[in-house]
């Protein structure tokens, strides 16, 4: 004969007790919170005043620097060539019937394959 199981109880608790057990267990949580905030306390943020502020000097212009303001004359004279130039003569994109080198980029940006559903 198989052995009878035995009978176990489900026991609910009704809104009162589980009321207290949810308030019991916030105050352990918060007890526990107030007695680690007491141990590991953050210092405030020191904010520098404005009296407070340091002047440096300033170094003669770096070698970048002069590189840079040396550039910018070169690329303003180029940009006024090609304004005087006929545009049509500039267009990359037409390639004449006798040209016999260029570069050919077919860039496939925004394109997918849809795929069938079976």
């Amino acid at each position: 004969m198989p052995k009878a199981k035995p009978n176990t109880v489900l026991e609910v608790e009704d809104e009162e007790q589980r009321q207290d057990r949810i308030r019991t267990l916030l105050e352990r949580l918060n007890e526990t919170s107030r007695a680690n905030a007491s141990t590991a306390t953050i210092p405030d943020p020191i904010i520098p005043r404005i009296s407070d502020r340091k002047t440096y000097k300033i170094e003669p212009p770096s070698e970048l620097l002069s590189r840079v303001q040396a550039f910018l004359p070169a690329i303003h004279a180029s940009n006024e060539a090609l304004a005087q130039q006929n545009p049509e003569n500039l267009d990359i994109e037409n390639i004449g019937e006798g040209e016999e080198q260029y570069i050919e980029m077919n860039l496939g940006l925004g394109v997918f394959e849809a795929k069938r559903r079976r």
